[in-house]
């Protein structure tokens, strides 16, 4: 009897794998609070049992370790665990069981895909070399990916090419979209509370009211991708909250607080912003007496995408049969995956899921099943460049 291809093989996963999806999709998890789905996770592949499993990673990630008997390259392939803080507004039945929390990014879909993978590995081992699966925490946050490299479990772990996708809506389904160079926008968000002091309103001159200021430095940070030096990339500052005092109309407000997201396809530039929003900030709070803190978060770094890690993602799509889109301009959100490749040689690429569908982080959203054979495959082309795996056909 004929050995079945690897194609076939993956095509008779995929029942399994959307039956585990909905399940990870009907049980979401916001970043570091994922210990339910890291279980899942386990639970699904105990029977694909790898060379090693760290556990722990950075929080509640999970690296599959699949060793070759010989030497040979590392390749990590990389999922994500988190959900987002979105209440769901579909109604079938693998829906949101949280009613505040939805994997509206795919997330779920990435992991099923990657469970797919170990699968393979599982029954097809690798000769040479070693294959690491990454489910990593707190993708959505941008602290996941920096405390895996931290973590003392993973410090031994060097790959030497890092891959991970991520669905993409408005593209052709199951093409694969990527361009050398930066791949997706660097961004942090900026919070200021300012502090004045409180006063009737007959009298506001025995207070010290914060609301000039706070317009101010909204319009300013408004304003400051349009500076001349910023022109050769794409910039952008979105206010995201503004909040002054209270709807009390005989009290001035003492309190009040802004907050932006700062983004850029240039590291240079995402610099030269956060440089200008501090001295924004100072203009019009130090100088004018009034106290207040400024913090940073969700820190993402620029994305970018190796010369030679895109050769083997071309060669792979190819090898696979799934068409290639290279982008003419870099993603305009956000993925923590840029701290691996600052350390790796690696690619992040898209997976395409058709047209006329919900945006990712749309209420309505959800991962296209047909996808998961489709991610599985192009993965599986990747190690057969890199590790000669067993052909897909």
């Amino acid at each position: 009897m004929s050995t079945p291809s690897i194609q076939r093989t993956i095509q008779s996963y995929i029942p399994d794998l959307i039956a585990f999806r909905h399940d990870l999709h009907k049980h979401p998890e916001v970043s570091n609070e994922e210990a339910n789905t890291a279980q899942r996770v386990k639970d699904f592949l105990a029977p694909y049992q790898p060379s090693r499993v760290l556990e722990g990673l950075g929080g509640h990630g999970l690296a599959y370790c699949y060793e070759g008997k010989e030497p040979g390259p590392t390749i990590m392939l990389r999922c994500e665990l988190d959900a987002l803080p979105i209440t769901e507004i579909n109604t079938f039945a693998h829906r949101s069981t949280n009613d505040d929390v939805s994997h509206k990014c795919g997330h779920d879909g990435h992991m099923s895909i990657l469970a797919g993978v170990a699968r393979l590995l599982h029954e097809h081992p690798v000769e040479k070399g070693q294959v690491i699966l990454l489910f990593q925490p707190a993708e959505e946050t941008g602290e996941g990916a920096r405390r895996v490299l931290q973590d003392e479990a993973f410090l031994n772990i060097k790959p030497d090419f890092a891959f991970a996708l991520h669905n993409l809506p408005n593209y052709p389904e199951g093409h694969i979209i990527f361009r050398p160079g930066p791949m997706a926008c660097a961004s942090r968000g900026l919070r200021i509370k300012i502090h004045g002091k409180t006063s009737h309103a007959a009298w506001p001159e025995d207070g010290k009211n914060p609301a000039l200021p706070m317009c101010r430095i909204i319009e300013g940070l408004t304003l400051l991708p349009a500076a001349p030096s910023l022109q050769h990339c794409y910039n952008n500052v979105s206010v995201v909250k503004a909040r002054l005092g209270c709807e009390g109309f005989g009290t001035i407000p003492g309190e009040a607080e802004v907050a932006a997201t700062l983004r850029s396809d240039s590291e240079e530039a995402i610099l030269f912003l956060i440089d200008q929003s501090t001295l924004l900030i100072d203009q019009w709070l130090a100088i004018h007496g009034f106290e207040y803190q400024v913090t940073w978060s969700d820190i993402f770094a620029l994305s970018e995408n190796a010369p030679e890690a895109c050769d083997i993602l071309t060669n792979a799509a190819e090898r696979a049969g799934l068409p290639t889109h290279i982008m003419e301009e870099p993603l305009r959100a956000s993925e923590d995956f840029g701290v691996f490749t600052q350390q790796f040689p690696g690619a992040l690429f898209g997976l395409g899921n058709g047209f006329q569908k919900p945006q990712l982080h749309n209420p309505d959203y959800d991962f296209p099943d047909q996808l998961i054979e489709k991610g599985i495959t192009i993965f599986w082309s990747i190690l057969q460049e890199c590790l000669d795996v067993d052909p897909l056909e």
